[in-house]
């Protein structure tokens, strides 16, 4: 093998073996069973392990809300109503969700093929969707990790893409795949 060959090679692997998921810290103790009292609580899964390395940012509309690499998820505790939960990678998926006071909701994350890296689908768990009884198993093998406040650079700098998603998803030629979250979708 070429020596050039050889110094690409070790760069490859030393870029792709970063430890954690950026802006992310994993949880010490237990997960939320329920959420605070007034608020909700929505959980982002990732059960597959597809892509794994890959992070893939989570935003409600404006806001970073959390990022996630493969077998990983973490809790969002926020005010109950209207909610437009924005994945973004190689590809854009929308959630347009309406919570509930006091209530748990499920967002499975899943990766597929892409172009140029994989792709994200944020879907929406009720007790109609066809892997529910799966959920159980899924939380305990994914880490439940947080955001740990240090996005607030990356989060501004985004929000022309996100102003763009926005306009796409809500008002454009893409509200057809917008997915939907309602308020009794919950747990």
């Amino acid at each position: 093998m070429r020596f050039s060959t050889m110094i690409l090679l070790g760069l490859v692997a030393i870029a792709t073996s970063a430890c954690g998921t950026p802006y992310m810290r994993e949880v010490e103790g237990p997960a939320l069973a329920s959420p605070l009292s007034g608020q909700s609580l929505v959980n982002f899964i990732r059960p597959s392990g597809y892509g794994g390395g890959v992070d893939f940012q989570v935003f409600d509309r404006y806001e970073f809300i959390g990022n996630l690499e493969g077998k990983e998820r973490f809790q969002y505790v926020c005010a109950p109503g209207k909610h437009l939960f924005i994945g973004r990678k190689d590809q854009v998926t929308v959630v347009d969700a309406d919570l509930l006071p006091d209530q748990v909701y499920d967002i499975v994350v899943n990766v597929y093929p892409g172009w140029w890296q994989a792709n994200i689908k944020l879907e929406p768990m009720s007790d109609r969707h066809p892997k529910i009884a799966e959920l159980p198993e899924w939380e305990e093998r994914c880490d439940l990790m947080e955001y740990d406040g240090s996005g607030e650079r990356f989060e501004g700098g985004m929000r022309r893409k996100l102003d763009r998603i926005v306009e796409d998803f809500v008002h454009g030629e893409k509200r057809d795949r917008v997915q939907v979250l309602g308020p009794n979708d919950h747990r």
